[in-house]
Formats: structure tokens, sequence, C-alpha cells
């Protein structure tokens, strides 16, 4: 081998599946290094797919509600008919694209196309299912409902070993308290961009740690939220439904009203100019002495906020995904910020199989097929959900909602 000879490191070739919308601009681009045959070529490129353009207020104010033109001069402006026969969702996908976040509106509008497929271990050619593959942006509707599952787990785990390591009877210390806490930001009609939510941010962390008086000693765990853009009962909303604010479950020293709320009002006027008031604590009931249970009933009620979509229209949907982009919602702080419970990746028992077991009398400890996707680190397989489901394939997420609703029926079917 000569010294100037450069080695190629493997690729594979992964075909475009019809219905995937891909941008056009990484289509040609993925055509182009995958005929140089440099290294650095290489190199370039993942750096060039790690860049992300910063999305841009002042062009997304002047064009969200034009619609998008064709014109090559102008490199805000992307023309790609297909957007149109993905509906609601293509819409906010093109306004997400226009304004610099081409990789999140592709993500976007590809949630739940492709899917991929498992098989039962006992009955592979009767039981057969798909999981579909999410797109993992922030206000998406579909795989919020996933995100508050995985939350609501891991914050379980660890707010409810914080409290019972604080209350070993099961009653909280003398002068503690757990409640729940919400500050809202007084809103002026403007866009929320991502500077503003990260000042709500550090005033509510700070407001929070004034009140209690020290750092530690106390946790918090709080979820950003935004007003619902329409309401059935408010004909014209005052703020247009753009009330920036968060809801907060709090473990410590009882906090004084009046003095958070003060310190609120000045944090909020040092950061935005204007006082906020909106201050809300009450105490988490606790029926019969259940502190566990009132602590995963708190959860579930503030992480919902997770899967409720604030809007109706693509152009504040996509002004939302745009201002949280990168920006986390879900915030801990003192005692709740610890470790979550790992999770080992198993396959899960097959539901069809355990429906038609206690159907049949059988009982649940009869022998259970247990669904099995492609593994050894390949890239898995995946088809159009469209397809799977022609071929016989079911929703496993689906499946097991309706085994579970099933239950007590006499209906197999």
């Amino acid at each position: 081998m000569s010294e100037t000879q450069t080695l190629l490191p493997p690729r594979a070739v992964i075909p475009l599946c019809d219905g995937f919308l891909r941008a056009p601009e990484m289509i040609s681009d993925l055509q182009e290094v995958a005929d140089r045959a440099h290294v650095r070529a290489l190199r370039e490129y993942g750096e060039y797919l790690r860049r992300e353009k910063p999305f841009e207020w002042e062009v997304w104010k002047q064009r969200q509600h034009e619609p998008l033109r064709a014109d090559p001069e102008d490199e805000h402006v992307y023309e790609n008919p297909a957007w149109e026969k993905f509906g609601f969702r293509g819409a906010t996908a093109k306004l997400l694209f226009e304004c610099g976040l081409e990789r999140v509106a592709v993500r976007f509008v590809n949630c739940g196309v492709l899917g991929r497929p498992g098989a039962c271990s006992r009955y592979p050619f009767e039981h057969k299912f798909y999981l579909k593959h999410g797109c993992g942006v922030r206000f998406c509707k579909e795989c919020g409902q996933q995100e508050r599952v995985r939350l609501t787990a891991d914050y379980t785990h660890v707010i409810s070993a914080v409290v019972a390591k604080y209350c070993p009877d099961g009653r909280l210390p003398k002068g503690w308290t757990l409640a729940r806490l919400n500050l809202t930001l007084r809103s002026d009609g403007s866009a929320i961009t991502p500077e503003r939510v990260r000042k709500m941010n550090k005033a509510a962390k700070f407001a929070v740690r004034k009140s209690v008086g020290k750092r530690a000693g106390y946790g918090l765990l709080f979820c950003d939220e935004v007003g619902f853009e329409t309401r059935g009962h408010i004909a014209k909303r005052t703020a247009g439904g753009l009330n920036l604010h968060l809801h907060g479950l709090y473990f410590g020293p009882y906090l004084d009203y009046e003095k958070t709320r003060d310190l609120w009002m000045a944090e909020t006027l040092k950061c935005f100019g204007v006082e906020s008031r909106g201050c809300w604590i009450k105490a988490v009931k606790v029926k019969n002495g259940d502190l566990q249970g009132a602590i995963r009933h708190a959860l579930n009620h503030l992480l919902k906020y997770v899967s409720k979509p604030p809007a109706v229209t693509a152009g504040r949907l996509a002004s939302l995904i745009a201002a949280f982009n990168k920006t986390r919602r879900v915030h801990v702080l003192g005692l709740f910020y610890g470790k979550k419970p790992k999770r080992e990746k198993q396959d899960c028992p097959c539901p069809k199989c355990k429906d038609e077991n206690r159907h049949s009398g059988v009982g649940d400890d009869a022998a259970i097929g247990v669904v099995c996707f492609e593994k050894n680190g390949r890239i898995p397989r995946v088809a159009r959900v469209e397809e799977l489901r022609a071929n016989g394939y079911v929703d496993l997420r689906e499946s097991g909602r309706a085994m579970v609703l099933n239950m007590g029926s006499g209906d197999s079917s």
C-alpha cells in the first residue's frame, strides 16, 4: 500500500422511502458527498450537518402570515409542494423550514410516517406489531404523550425517594410542606422568544431560592407552559394566550406567599422592566396519610402540560416550537435533582397472547410470547406505516391499550 493512498470508511446506503419528506438541499448534498472520495470532504459534511441556523425572529414576524413564494434570490424562502399533503402538520413544518429550522421541520412533518416492525416469539405470523418513529419535537401532540409517561415514571421515582428519606413515618416534618406553585409572567403581546423563556426560568429559580433563604434543603420541579390560544368561553383574550407561566411542585420549608410574590415581582421588574404579580401557592392534599399517592397525583397533574399543545393554528405552533427549540421545559432544583432510574432494554409481553389467555380461561400464568425487534446493533428495518398495516401489522401501543380496555369483557376481538 502506498503512503499516499487514502482509506475510506465504510458507509451504509439507506434507500429513500416514498412518502418520507427530506429537505431538497440535504438530498443534493448527500449525493454530492457520496461521489467524493476524500476523507476531508466527509468531515466537512459532518460539520455541516451539525450546524443549525438560528431562528430569525425578524423574518418570522414579516412572513408568518404570508404564503410561501418561490424566489431563488431569497435564501429564506423555499418552495416544496410536498408540504401540502401533510395538512396541518405540513403547514407548521413549512413555516419552520422557511425561517431556518430545516431539520426540525423535516422531523416534525415525518412524525409517525415510518414504523419499526416486530413479531411475537410464539406466533410470529399471527401476532405482528410495529412502533411508530416519533419526531421528539416539543409541542408535538403525538410525542408529547410518550414524553409525559417517561417524565412521570422518572420523577415519581426520584421525588418518592427524597420524600421517603425526609418523611420515614409517612408524615411531613414540622414546618415543611408539599405544595403546588404557579408563577405567571405578565404578557405584553409580543412573541415568546428563547431569551424570554430563559429569563423567566432564571427569575423563578432566584425568587424561590431567596424565599427559602438557602440553596439547599428544598426540592422544586417545574414545567414551562404557555396559555392556550383560544378558549370557548373567552371571545377575545387580552394577551392572546401568550401568558408565559410555570407549574411547579415544591417540597421543603413553608413558603411565605407574600414574600415569594414580592420577590417574584422584584425579579421580573429587573429582568423585563415590568413587574408580574402572578403567584399562587397551595398545599397538596394528602388523603388518609398516603403521602406517596399524593405525590403521584400532583406529578400527574403537573406533567400533563407537557402533552397539551397550546395552539390551534400553524403559525402559533411553529412560533412555540421555535421559542423552545434547544430549551428545556422541565426543570429540577435542590433535593429533586437526583439520579433517574436506569431502564434495561427488554422485549415486552405480547398483548394479544395475554388477551387470548385471559378470554380462554387459561390465566396469566400461561406461556406468553414477547414482541421481538431486530437487534445485534444493526440499523433497524423500517417501513411506511401504511405498508405495515396493509401487511397485517398493528400498532403495539394501541394493541396494549385495547387489551387493557377489554379486561372484564367477554369479547376477545
